[in-house]
């Protein structure tokens, strides 16, 4: 993927251009790229790339910051290895599903740590604690994206890498919505299936008053994350 307004993409690089060499250096790997354009920020090198089975060269002057992650040449460089067998679809499938499950679950608890850490360093009377806070709540904001964000960022970058990304992605999207259906957050299935254990362990009755108390405050907390991860959405067109 060629992001637009980049340095590649006024140097004339295309989707799907193979990256040989940056100046010398031979890229056996997409972490190659991206170190070597980490050191060489602001300067102007020279790119090796193959296009339609043809070798060609051209020079880029890289950009001095990447403050907007967009990379400091402006692509999306992939590594990738196929191995297609029928038999062992289903097995990779389940293997799949589970491994990004479990990292679904951590990203949401890593996610909602920091976002409360960060909320109470960010009352600190310390400045250098209140800064900190608030990385770790920008770091919160740039790990989560809402409709807007999927929509507008995302899709249309996966779509530029191809039907298979864009099919994966879907699926993880799908993966993680279950996932979070799946906590214990009154007005989801989850929250509701909690409340109802709880009660029943504790063995006290669940009214239909207090159930329904319950979940208007879930809700509530709903629509105030949803606003939350909106206006961070927009805060990343801005």
């Amino acid at each position: 993927m060629v992001s637009d307004d980049s340095p590649a993409k006024y140097a004339g690089l295309e989707r799907r251009d193979t990256l040989l060499r940056f100046n010398d250096t031979e890229l056996d790997s997409a972490n190659t790229l991206t170190k070597l354009t980490r050191e060489n920020k602001g300067e102007r090198v020279d790119i090796t790339y193959v296009r339609d089975g043809k070798e060609a060269t051209t020079q880029v002057t890289l950009r001095e910051s990447n403050d907007d992650r967009k990379g400091y040449l402006g692509v999306g460089s992939t590594q990738r290895q196929e191995i297609k067998a029928t038999w062992s679809a289903p097995i990779v499938g389940v293997g799949t599903t589970v491994q990004f499950t479990w990292l679904t679950f951590k990203g949401t608890g890593e996610a909602a740590f920091n976002f409360a850490r960060g909320l109470v360093k960010s009352v600190s009377p310390n400045e250098q604690t209140r800064q900190s806070g608030n990385q770790d709540v920008e770091t919160v904001g740039d790990s989560v994206a809402g409709p807007i964000g999927i929509l507008g960022v995302i899709f249309p970058s996966a779509q530029q890498a191809g039907i298979k990304t864009l099919l994966f992605l879907s699926a993880i999207i799908s993966l993680s919505l279950a996932v979070v259906n799946f906590l214990p957050i009154p007005a989801l299935d989850g929250g509701r299936w909690f409340t109802m254990t709880y009660y029943r362990l504790r063995k006290k009755e669940l009214t239909k008053e207090r159930e329904e108390k319950i979940q208007t405050i879930g809700f509530m907390f709903l629509i105030g994350l949803i606003l939350l991860v909106t206006f961070a959405d927009v805060g990343k067109f801005l």
